[in-house]
C-alpha cells in the first residue's frame, strides 16, 4: 500500500501531465472551434450566451408600479405610491 507522501507525489505528476496535455492541445482545439464558428456562422454571443449578469431572486422587485415601473423589495420604509395600491392577497 502506498505512503500519503507516495500518493501526493504522484498526484503532482499527474497534475503535471494533465497541465502539459492542455497547453499541448489547446491550439489545436481552438483552430477546431474557430473553423466550426465560422463554418456555422456563429457569433461569440450565440456560442456563449448573453454577456450579462441575470438577476437573482434577491434583486427583483417584489412590488410593481405598473403606472411608472417603481419598484420596491420590501426593505425598508414603503414607498407613497405602493400606500395608493390595494393589496393584492
Amino acid at each position: 500500500m502506498p505512503t500519503l507522501r507516495e500518493l501526493l507525489r504522484q498526484r503532482r505528476a499527474l497534475d503535471q501531465l494533465i497541465a502539459d496535455y492542455h497547453q499541448r492541445e489547446r491550439p489545436a482545439a481552438l483552430a477546431s472551434a474557430r473553423a466550426l464558428a465560422a463554418e456555422y456562422d456563429l457569433t461569440a454571443e450565440q456560442v456563449f450566451g448573453t454577456s450579462t449578469p441575470k438577476k437573482s431572486r434577491s434583486q427583483l422587485g417584489r412590488y410593481l408600479d405598473l403606472k411608472s415601473g417603481n419598484t420596491w423589495d420590501g426593505t425598508g420604509a414603503p414607498p407613497r405610491w405602493l400606500g395608493t395600491m390595494k393589496r393584492l392577497y
